[in-house]
């Protein structure tokens, strides 16, 4: 009967050491995920911000001597606003890879 006793009582240590085992499994999978997604939402706020800065200096756009439009204007812009989206993705990619 003593040795069915430890037997149980090595049984019970063993499953309590597996459960803290995935327990803390799960809390470092939970805790991934959760910056994983505050990451995503500070690069959303930030494209957002810097889309509505875009739209501004588009709409505010200065007018100075005779000409409306100047050619390209608009292109160099989308370039530049691709320019810094793709620098807070690489930034992003960057600190999540820490």
């Amino acid at each position: 009967m003593v040795l069915v006793f430890f037997s149980e009582k090595k049984e019970v240590l063993l499953e309590l050491v597996m459960i803290f085992f995935i327990l803390g499994v799960i809390f470092v999978s939970i805790m991934k995920i959760m910056f994983a997604a505050e990451y995503f939402f500070k690069a959303n706020y930030a494209l957002n911000t810097l889309q509505k800065l875009s739209d501004e200096m588009l709409q505010e756009s200065p007018n100075f001597g005779e000409l409306e439009e100047f050619k390209n204007y608009k292109s160099v812009i989308h370039l530049l606003n691709l320019g810094v989206i793709l620098f807070t993705f690489f930034i992003i990619l960057r600190v999540a890879a820490l």
